[in-house]
């Protein structure tokens, strides 16, 4: 009876140690979440303190940079001081709210020009006639240049010569001149001044037209043209055609024209056909017109109209008075020449055409200082065009 009432006694006593130990246990674990609950809201509140005072310092940089700005005009402290001393006001920085101040300076650049130019004795500025002087001497420069720009081919090739008007005039033109190149060099070996009139398709026409030019002769293209009986005579290479294209005509001007330099205007080569044609003279006119030349017409047909298509064009024309050797004698080429003294006679001047054949050259030879010593005067064809008044 005794064991049986004292083992219940046992379990009673170790039951109370352990029902302690268990809520320790449980105390311990409120207590370790309290301060773990603790020390979060610590850490939270800790990060949120810290934000909020770097955003309290970023501010107070932000404002403290902007009111610190030192406005122009104040003293800077130390080497920023001997910085801004030393920098022109232009280049200054502004504060936000002022306008730029390089606008002022544009403006006032009028007025500040007169004063440098009329100190004559002190030296203007560096920079300043740097960057002014081409704006003012920017309308200066068309005026100067216009004038002589203006001035025609024709005149500016002209040889000059001092001819008395109460004298009779004559206009010696050999055509087809360096076709053959033996006697155009004679023909540069007469006394000028003559007109020699250059085959547009002969070789070797740079050095010839700077030897005629060189001996005092003027210059002239003879630009071939189609006659009236084209199947049994050839114009040439490049002649002038009707039928052609208005780009064809002036490709074959632009080649023909550009074969030599120095010249006065343009006569035609046999065209007794193309110069009954005024409208195929209209372009031909018309390139003439605008490089500043003049035209004279061969008359090479009784119908010719070339003379008044281009003085319509605005050009100066003139036409000749007498072929010298269309008849290949040296008797007729002297008739020819007496008729030409008798126009000459009664209207002042007069034109005649010839060739370089050795019989025409060698009674020019002769006729040349005869005719001097009998009272007429030798001129180039652009002093009869001028004596006649023609403009263009």
């Amino acid at each position: 009876m005794a064991r049986k009432v004292s083992k219940p006694a046992s379990r009673r006593s170790t039951a109370k140690p352990a029902a302690k130990r268990k809520s320790s246990s449980k105390s311990r674990r409120r207590k370790t979440a309290a301060s773990g609950i603790s020390l979060q809201r610590f850490f939270v509140g800790a990060m949120r303190l810290a934000l909020v005072s770097l955003g309290i310092f970023a501010v107070g940089l932000i404002l403290g940079l902007y009111f610190s700005h030192t406005p122009p005009g104040e003293p800077v402290a130390g080497e920023d001081r001997q910085i801004v001393a030393e920098e022109p006001e232009a280049y200054r920085l502004s504060p936000v709210p002022q306008p730029p101040k390089p606008k002022p300076q544009i403006v006032q650049r009028p007025e500040v020009l007169p004063q440098v130019k009329a100190a004559a004795p002190a030296p203007a500025p560096v920079p300043e006639p740097a960057v002014l002087a081409p704006e003012v001497e920017k309308p200066v420069v068309p005026q100067a240049v216009v004038a002589p720009a203006r001035q025609a081919t024709w005149l500016r090739n002209a040889v000059a010569v001092d001819a008395p008007q109460e004298k009779p005039w004559i206009a010696i033109v050999l055509d087809d001149v360096g076709v053959n190149r033996s006697t155009a060099w004679e023909a540069i070996d007469l006394p000028p001044p003559l007109t020699l009139a250059f085959m547009t398709y002969a070789s070797d026409l740079p050095r010839m037209t700077q030897a005629a030019r060189e001996r005092g002769h003027e210059l002239m293209v003879h630009f071939p043209m189609e006659p009236s009986d084209i199947a049994h005579n050839d114009p040439g290479e490049n002649a002038l055609l009707l039928g052609l294209s208005r780009n064809e005509i002036e490709r074959r001007l632009d080649w023909g024209l550009a074969r030599f330099e120095g010249y006065v205007g343009v006569n035609n080569h046999m065209g007794s056909r193309y110069t009954e044609d005024a409208e195929a003279l209209k372009p031909v006119m018309a390139a003439l017109k605008e490089r500043g030349l003049l035209f004279l017409d061969s008359r090479t047909s009784a119908r010719s109209v070339a003379g008044g298509v281009a003085r319509r064009a605005g050009l100066p024309v003139i036409a000749r008075d007498v072929f010298l050797d269309h008849e290949p004698t040296s008797s007729f080429v002297v008739q020819q020449l007496e008729e030409l003294e008798t126009i000459a006679q009664r209207r002042g001047y007069a034109v005649g055409i010839g060739h370089p054949q050795s019989y025409t050259l060698e009674v020019l030879r002769e006729w040349i200082p005869s005719a001097r010593e009998r009272g007429f005067v030798i001129v180039p064809l652009t002093a009869i065009v001028k004596r006649r008044g023609e403009v263009g």
